[in-house]
């Protein structure tokens, strides 16, 4: 799967040979490829549906022959998709109610002309299953129209809560995704090691001092933006001696006095965008797309990283799920050589325990 759209408020990339070249966006006359794209993902990130009226996040051409997609936000109900062609319109609603930790969310149309398939797919960073429903089959996604709409000045982003809007030639992924920098140290017993050269059946350092074998080093290459724009972790806060840049989602480990009053536990997990505030901070300029890799252990553990403790990859028992497995970042994987996980090494705080925690530390 390549990357080939990518539309923010400041900027538009776009590149029928893959983002991926880090070349500059093509003019539209200089756009060139196999015109019908045959599978394909739309993947865009707002907030949680609004209160008021329904507001349409994303609307767009498909072909020459007038047909558009439009993805919209529906207060109380979830999210509409709309295949429009002439005077008839297919539908699909995906049905949704905000949670605890649903501060942004990623919503994807994902079709394969080929096998006849498409799904409405709605995926909550952080979280280990995505919520997915069947969706109208498009007739034809032409990928010089595409081309076309992303970077025509008209096409903006309506919705102050949308983030970004991207588009892939293949399949995304969803559930469960890693979230350390490519050069996040991780503690070895040969000494701190890069993760991006830590291979299969390596050994890494917990915090309890154990050894523990690699089983998988997972990658997944992402927008750089919304919730997948790295954040830097400054040093020493959370134990640090250098700076390190994760995902915002990425739990990392919290220790204390406070700790253990609050919530009776020598160690809690957070998730880096709930304690962002006050210690990190955007990762310089960012790259079109981002890296992220994690490690997949026998059981969930944390991981050593310049002194900070960071969790490793929780799947959960997705294996048991053949359509979440096909469509993780696992899904290269036979379900057979993956542990089942029982949940996360420690309790990953919500974002109003955070908060408080914040307060605590503060006061």
């Amino acid at each position: 799967m390549s990357w080939l759209g990518l539309r923010t408020r400041n900027a538009c990339h776009f590149d029928l040979g893959g983002l991926q070249k880090d070349r500059q966006t093509p003019a539209a006359a200089e756009l060139a490829g196999p015109d019908a794209l045959l599978r394909g993902t739309l993947l865009l990130e707002c907030a949680a549906t609004p209160d008021g009226p329904r507001h349409t996040l994303l609307q767009i051409p498909l072909d020459q022959a007038g047909r558009w997609l439009a993805i919209e936000a529906v207060p109380d109900l979830g999210f509409l998709l709309i295949l429009a062609d002439g005077n008839s319109t297919r539908h699909a609603i995906l049905r949704w109610q905000p949670t605890g930790r649903s501060g942004s969310l990623r919503v994807s149309y994902t079709w394969d002309l080929a096998g006849q398939s498409a799904a409405l797919r709605l995926d909550v960073p952080g979280s280990l299953r995505a919520i997915h429903i069947p969706a109208p089959i498009p007739y034809i996604v032409q990928a010089s129209v595409l081309a076309r709409a992303f970077i025509a000045q008209d096409l903006a982003i309506p919705f102050p809560a949308l983030s970004y809007f991207a588009l892939a030639d293949g399949l995304s992924p969803v559930g469960p995704m890693p979230g350390l920098g490519a050069d996040t140290p991780l503690e070895t017993p040969e000494g701190p090691k890069p993760i991006k050269r830590v291979r299969r059946g390596d050994l890494v350092l917990t915090s309890g001092g154990d050894s523990v074998p690699v089983l998988h080093v997972i990658r997944a290459l992402m927008p750089a933006c919304g919730s997948f724009a790295p954040m830097r972790l400054r040093a020493p806060t959370f134990g640090l001696r250098d700076d390190i840049c994760v995902a915002p989602y990425q739990p990392v480990a919290l220790h204390g006095r406070d700790v253990e009053y609050g919530f009776g536990r020598d160690c809690v997990l957070a998730q880096v965008c709930d304690v962002v505030a006050r210690e990190g901070d955007a990762c310089g300029p960012l790259p079109v797309l981002q890296s992220y890799y994690q490690l997949v252990l026998p059981e969930p553990a944390i991981l050593q990283s310049a002194g900070a403790g960071l969790a490793s990859l929780n799947i959960g028992r997705i294996r048991r799920d053949a359509k979440a497995l096909r469509e993780s970042v696992l899904g290269h994987l036979p379900a057979r050589d993956l542990p089942e996980h029982a949940g996360p090494a420690h309790p990953i705080l919500e974002p109003h325990e955070s908060l408080a925690l914040q307060r605590w530390r503060v006061a």
